[in-house]
């Protein structure tokens, strides 16, 4: 759903997340418009749980599988000799371009994390399962954001709260509010007494 679909709401409306409703029309837009908001923000629910999920994936196996590794000497830089240090320094580069193509520059192409997972592979063979998963997830991450990336509402996806004021009556009340004039804030209030000894005055006058 795009901006120019809609008739009667506007952009205004969207970012107050409120508008008045005055016709049958009009209530039928915002009542589609409402459902679809529902529909979106539970895609946008999708996106953000495999977002985080491959995140915290990353997170628990990384140092585990590192671990193993090491444990079992089965990595590819045990086979050529390579420092110890080098298999901990490979999972730092992997976190350093992880961070910038996913949360700084938010790419979402799976080719490319297919090139920057495979920087694990040499720190151990169990690496291959970060490698894969996130090439998935990541496939998953780009076609659900190219869905809702364009749709009117993104990212909040906030729905409409309406109202049900008859435009004769709007006027009348925005007529109310620019003429009403507020007492002053010092002015002292009357009290029955007060009232009392006016009427009582009056009525001895006209005595």
């Amino acid at each position: 759903m795009k901006l120019s679909d809609l008739r009667y709401i506007t952009q205004e409306n969207i970012d107050e997340a409120y508008i008045n409703v005055t016709s049958p029309e009009m209530y039928a837009e915002v009542r589609d418009f409402n459902i679809h908001m529902l529909r979106m923000r539970r895609r946008r629910a999708l996106f953000l749980s495999d977002y985080w999920g491959m995140f915290m994936m990353n997170a628990g196996l990384i140092p585990i599988n590192v671990m193993y590794s090491l444990t079992f000497d089965s990595t590819p830089l045990f086979w050529i000799n390579a420092p110890l240090w080098v298999h901990f320094v490979l999972p730092l580069i992997f976190w350093a371009l992880y961070a910038y193509i996913i949360f700084y520059r938010k790419i979402y192409d799976w080719g490319i994390m297919l090139g920057v997972s495979l920087i694990l592979v040499p720190a151990g063979l169990l690496f291959l399962i970060n490698t894969g998963a996130n090439s998935i997830i990541t496939f998953f991450l780009r076609r659900i954001d190219e869905e809702i990336n364009t749709e009117v509402g993104y990212p909040g996806f906030v729905e409409l709260r309406a109202s049900y004021i008859r435009k004769e009556v709007k006027e009348q009340m925005d007529v109310y509010s620019t003429t009403y004039v507020k007492p002053p804030e010092n002015e002292d209030f009357l009290f029955d007494s007060d009232i009392s000894s006016i009427t009582g005055n009056n009525e001895k006058n006209e005595q």
